[in-house]
């Protein structure tokens, strides 16, 4: 039995970031994601105002095993990465990384809050608040191999099987009224 908690990162703002934009106010957002994998990425929204002083407050979620804010194994990292939203693309600002493993050894309990140097600036700053959740038991449990699929399953699977077996063009341009399951 694995005991998970549930982790929330709140990404509250960034203070004194470098001004990257010569005509108008900057318009910052931040990625955050654990060991900066892809699937694991969530997008605040664009904060419009505080240009070098962008504020968020948006909470992130993640269900994570015990055993990573532990050192049972890898080392959690939470990576928030900050972009200015451009015309012609977006634009790196810098990044934070943060192990959760520290911030799991200085929770008490309730929500903390943290401050850190944005790595990629002079002065910028990025304000965190935090919590875990009391840990609970995790069973896998197998899905029920013998369950009847319902009919818009059979149905899904059968089109997606003919798709394959027979390509895109044959599936748009066949009438199914002289198709037989395959």
């Amino acid at each position: 039995m694995e005991v998970i908690r549930n982790f929330q990162i709140i990404v509250v703002s960034a203070e004194n970031l470098d001004d990257i934009r010569h005509l108008g106010a900057m318009k910052v957002y931040a990625k955050v994601s654990l060991y900066g994998e892809k699937h694991t990425t969530k997008k605040t929204n664009v904060d419009l105002l505080g240009g070098v002083n962008p504020s968020w407050n948006f909470p992130v979620n993640y269900t994570i095993s015990e055993s990573a804010f532990t050192g049972d194994q890898k080392p959690l990292t939470v990576v928030v990465k900050l972009y200015c939203a451009r015309m012609r693309g977006k634009k790196f600002l810098g990044q934070v990384e943060i192990s959760a493993q520290r911030l799991f050894s200085s929770w008490v309990g309730s929500v903390g809050e943290h401050g850190f140097t944005v790595a990629g600036t002079r002065d910028g700053r990025l304000n965190i608040r935090f919590d875990f959740s009391e840990p609970f038991p995790y069973w896998y449990v197998e899905p029920d191999q013998t369950e009847q699929q319902s009919a818009w399953k059979r149905a899904i699977k059968m089109i997606g099987q003919m798709v394959l077996k027979y390509g895109i063009w044959f599936f748009l341009s066949t009438d199914f009224d002289d198709i037989t399951a395959i």
